[in-house]
Parts: structure tokens; sequence; C-alpha cells
């Protein structure tokens, strides 16, 4: 009972979510179990309509944007 993306531990009721892996606004073929992933809500709502590859390239430049400015990344 983890999150896809974050690894983060998830509570039904609490924090889980389901995720469509391939929004099903961005025309999914899939809508079934193949196209779906358990997320953590916080998370499954920042990755919002964008695809996995997306999702990760948009975090990997916040995440670059803070190193440079010096900030610490927990």
């Amino acid at each position: 009972y983890r999150c896809a993306y974050s690894g983060k531990a998830l509570k039904i009721g609490i924090n889980a979510s389901i995720d469509h892996i391939v929004p099903r606004s961005r025309g999914a073929a899939k809508t079934g179990i193949d196209n779906i992933c358990w997320a953590d809500s916080s998370v499954n709502q920042m990755k919002s309509n964008l695809t996995p590859l997306e999702f990760v390239e948009k975090i990997r430049v916040v995440l670059i944007y803070f190193m440079r400015k010096g900030c610490r990344v927990r």
C-alpha cells in the first residue's frame, strides 16, 4: 500500500487515491485496470492531467531550481 510515484505509505480513507496513469482527459486508450495505480492524494493532485513522464520532468525541473538556489531538499 504505497504511492506509485512517491513510495509514501497509503491509508484508504486518509491519503489514498486512484490515479489514471495516462489521464482520461489526454485520450487514454485504456480506462481499465491497466491504466490505474494507487497514489497519495496530494501527489495525484500535483500530477493532475500529466503523463508520468511529464510529471517526473516537472518535478526534476523544480528540484534543480531549488538546488541551484541553495535550498535543502529533504
